[in-house]
């Protein structure tokens, strides 16, 4: 049997296991380029909530975790603006 590639993937459940109000509503685990993170979602739907979309509508709030043991992802550096090319025939 072929083996499935994981990569950019992932899985997220019910949290059944939920011991106050402020655990997610859903969790699971999630392969980004190669990294293993979990993943975490709370239900937002509740009146006077900053987040909530205009139309009522709830939505979920997701959060990764890079899970232990692995090295955090490098921080993104900008890449160098281009020197503009100045080599033109017009003389000055």
């Amino acid at each position: 049997m072929a083996e499935f590639d994981n990569t950019n993937s992932g899985v997220i459940f019910v949290n059944d296991k939920r011991g106050n109000e402020n655990a997610p509503d859903r969790s699971g685990t999630v392969n980004i380029e190669g990294r293993e993170y979990r993943i975490s979602g709370w239900i937002k739907d509740r009146e006077g909530n900053p987040l909530k979309k205009k139309d009522g509508t709830p939505f979920m709030k997701l959060r990764f975790t890079l899970k232990e043991g692995q090295q955090s992802a490098p921080k993104a550096t900008p890449k160098p603006k281009p020197v503009a090319d100045f080599d033109d025939d017009l003389a000055f």
